[in-house]
């Protein structure tokens, strides 16, 4: 992710979309792989100057069990991420 994230800052993108990366066919524990994926854009947001606005994290809506794991990330990254983009 974090390769992506700054291929994705050095185009001058403001924005990226990942999926839930390896909860399905490689079957990686969904609570665990949210959240590594929240950790790890706080951690380049805090680290590096970038363009991007915006990371939008999706899931297929069928699969339940990982939006339910993910939303209690999600107010966590909102303030850590905005509050340094927009300090």
């Amino acid at each position: 992710m974090t390769i992506c994230l700054e291929t994705a800052s050095r185009s001058s993108y403001s924005s990226i979309v990942f999926p839930a990366m390896g909860t399905g066919y490689l079957g990686y524990p969904k609570d665990q792989v949210a959240a590594m994926m929240y950790k790890t854009v706080i951690e380049y947001a805090q680290k590096s100057e970038t363009t991007i606005k915006e990371v939008i994290f999706v899931c297929y809506s069928g699969d339940l069990e990982t939006i339910k794991v993910s939303m209690p990330f999600n107010p966590i990254v909102l303030e850590k991420f905005y509050k340094r983009l927009y300090q």
